[in-house]
Formats: structure tokens, C-alpha cells, sequence
């Protein structure tokens, strides 16, 4: 006996699911042509092993990712706060606080007042933004499309920060910096103020890996018992 459904497609059927504005819709649409069993492709399989089409009824729970677990929610809310200081401290300076840099240094060195503002402005504005990313990583609210192709991008970031990082504490203990600060208490400050940046790589890879571990686990689910990783393993 055939089970209803659409016919595999070259891409998985993922195009369709996009049109459809995600996979429950996809689900619906294909209830609305098929009936209440139906029989579709799932992106990313061999389309050659017919065992691998997903069965699924109009009342068959969908298969989701387990929700972040705290150390994972908080370390996102983490990685937002430690980019604020520096942030704060930024848009001070733009703003004509004294932040330990002279008047000649911020006209000469940071076109301050002039573009300068909007540049230390925005870059603030971008950091935070940037910074606030891997809160859709752990979000129950968001479900992308593409679950790996996310968890690429986000250890991409990770990699990344962890370079720059390094990059940037091998500067810091062997290279004669040069500094334009007027004091010693206002380059303390600097440095509390910019310190916390170098927590968020630690962070970001913690989150990371643990939304690439759910989202593995998410798509295990979809496979069925012999095809699992634990069965084969057996």
C-alpha cells in the first residue's frame, strides 16, 4: 500500500517548506491535499532509500529540539552584558565625558567632535547588536529554517573570537602599545570597562555547543529506530 504525498524533490523538499513559511505549515498543506496520513521527503536524506520519507498524521506530535538549558540561557544573557561597558564607555567618549584622553588626541586621533562620533557611536550600536545573537540560539520562541546552517555560522563566530582574543593578549604582553591616556586611573578604568570583552569566546562556544548538541538530537528524532546513531552503534 502507497501512502499519499508529494513526490521527492531534487532539494528535499525544502524549497516547499520555505513556501509553505515553515515545517508545521508545510505539514498542513499536504493534510489539506493528501488526507491524515501522509508521506513526505525530509530535507537532507538520500532521496535512493525509501525508508527514509516520514510518516506523519494530522495528529502526530512534531519532533522539536529540547529547550536550552540554563547555564545556556544565562550565558547568552552573559555575552550581551559583558559587550555593554565598553559600549557605554564608547558612547561617553562621543559624547564629550572625559574618559582620560585629551582634547588634542580625540580631534587628532578619534575626529572628535566630527565623524568620529558617528563612528565610535555606531560601532557601539553594532557590538551590542552583534552581542545579542546568541540569544536566538537559545530561544523556545525561534525556529530557523536552517538549524545548521545557524549552528555553522555560530561556531564560525566562535572561532573567530577566539582568535581575535588570542590576537589580542599576545599584542597586550608583547608588543610596547602605544597609549594616549593621561592617567593611570583612567586607564584602569579602560581596562575594567573592556576586560569582560574577553569572557564572551568562552561563552559563545558554550552556547554554541550547546545548541548544535540540541539541534543534533532534533534531527536524530526524525530517523527512524535502526537508522538512530545509538542503533547502529548496537
Amino acid at each position: 500500500m502507497r501512502i499519499p504525498g508529494p513526490e521527492p524533490q531534487e532539494d528535499g523538499g525544502l524549497s516547499a517548506i520555505a513556501a509553505a513559511g515553515g515545517l508545521h505549515r508545510y505539514q498542513l498543506r499536504l493534510h489539506e491535499a493528501h488526507g491524515p496520513v501522509v508521506c513526505f521527503q525530509l530535507p537532507g536524506v538520500d532521496m535512493s532509500r525509501a525508508s527514509m520519507c516520514v510518516m506523519t498524521t494530522a495528529t502526530a506530535p512534531l519532533p522539536t529540539s529540547a529547550p536550552a538549558p540554563v547555564w545556556a540561557r544565562r550565558a547568552a544573557h552573559a555575552i550581551a552584558l559583558c559587550a555593554l561597558p565598553s559600549g557605554l564607555w564608547r558612547i561617553a567618549m562621543a559624547s564629550g565625558v572625559h574618559v582620560g584622553y585629551s582634547d588634542q588626541v580625540l580631534r587628532d586621533v578619534f575626529d572628535i567632535p566630527g565623524w568620529g562620533i558617528a563612528y565610535v557611536v555606531g560601532l557601539s550600536v553594532l557590538a551590542e547588536l552583534t552581542a545579542l545573537f546568541p540569544l536566538l540560539l537559545v530561544s523556545d520562541r525561534w525556529r530557523p529554517l536552517r538549524p545548521r546552517a545557524l549552528a555553522t555560522l555560530a561556531w564560525t563566530a566562535s572561532g573567530v573570537l577566539v582568535l581575535v582574543a588570542l590576537w589580542q593578549l599576545v599584542v597586550a604582553f608583547t608588543v610596547e602599545s602605544q597609549t594616549y591616556m593621561t592617567s593611570g586611573t583612567a586607564h584602569t578604568v579602560w581596562g575594567f570597562v573592556f576586560a569582560p570583552l574577553f569572557a564572551i569566546p568562552a561563552l559563545m562556544t558554550a552556547v554554541t555547543w550547546s545548541y548544535a548538541k540540541r539541534h543534533r538530537a532534533r534531527g536524530q528524532a526524525w530517523l527512524p529506530p535502526r537508522d538512530r546513531p545509538a542503533a547502529r552503534a548496537a
